[in-house]
């Protein structure tokens, strides 16, 4: 109300309505959103995508994230809402075109680790740092984690714990041998390009029994793994 023309307060407050589960008046603020830009993003599209998708609206959330696609071709929500609305839509084989599992996900066993006598011995060593971390906890903040603890989201870069540089080393090179397995196709939106440029974010997490980590994408990622 003080700032009308605030795009960040606006953002934060079809969020807050989209959790509320007041998906028109979150249509509506995203909707003023898209009209104060003079130049639509396809965040602020997507956002609208998804409050469309929440009003069961999958049609409409369809057309938002191809206009989204338009603006950036691999835009990582708008490929997320896209494929969520093909589904609802029961167009299923175009979806799978997106969420090509057997084309799109890649497993990399480490039977050996540098400086580690076993893979248990090092896993060992990156669990102890999990737990025996200060921010360890229980998290609302970790919206996708059912009955666990972790600790909060954290970039690794230098200067890090030698199990924490060897993890980023083992992670460097699952991304390498990604990128081999899985080529630049640019009649795919994912694959369109490979990033030059490598910024890695992790969670450490523990699961307790009968838990789970929920249905999520990371907005921000290009590429997203997990390490057991």
């Amino acid at each position: 109300e003080l700032a009308p023309e605030d795009s960040v307060a606006s953002r934060d407050l079809g969020s807050a309505l989209l959790g509320a589960g007041i998906t028109e008046e979150a249509i509506s603020v995203y909707e003023q959103l898209i009209k104060l830009d003079p130049v639509p993003t396809s965040e602020s599209i997507s956002n609208l995508a998804l409050a469309y998708l929440c009003a069961g609206k999958a049609e409409e959330a369809l057309k938002l994230s191809d206009s989204g696609l338009e603006i950036v071709g691999n835009e990582t929500s708008c490929l997320a809402f896209k494929s969520t609305a093909l589904n609802h839509l029961g167009r299923r084989n175009e979806a799978g075109v997106l969420l090509d599992f057997d084309r799109l996900i890649f497993q990399k066993q480490f039977n050996s680790i540098n400086g580690y006598n076993s893979t248990d011995e090092f896993n060992a060593k990156l669990s102890e740092l999990i737990v025996e971390h200060p921010d360890f906890a229980e998290s609302k903040l970790n919206r996708g984690l059912k009955s666990g603890k972790s600790i909060p989201p954290t970039f690794l870069e230098g200067p890090l714990p030698t199990v924490l540089e060897t993890f980023h080393s083992m992670i460097l090179s699952a991304i390498s041998d990604f990128k081999e397995a899985t080529p630049v196709d640019p009649n795919h939106p994912f694959l369109s390009l490979h990033p030059n440029k490598t910024r890695i974010e992790w969670w450490g997490t523990q699961i307790q029994p009968h838990g789970y980590l929920d249905t999520h994408f990371h907005p921000v990622g290009w590429l997203s793994g997990v390490y057991y």
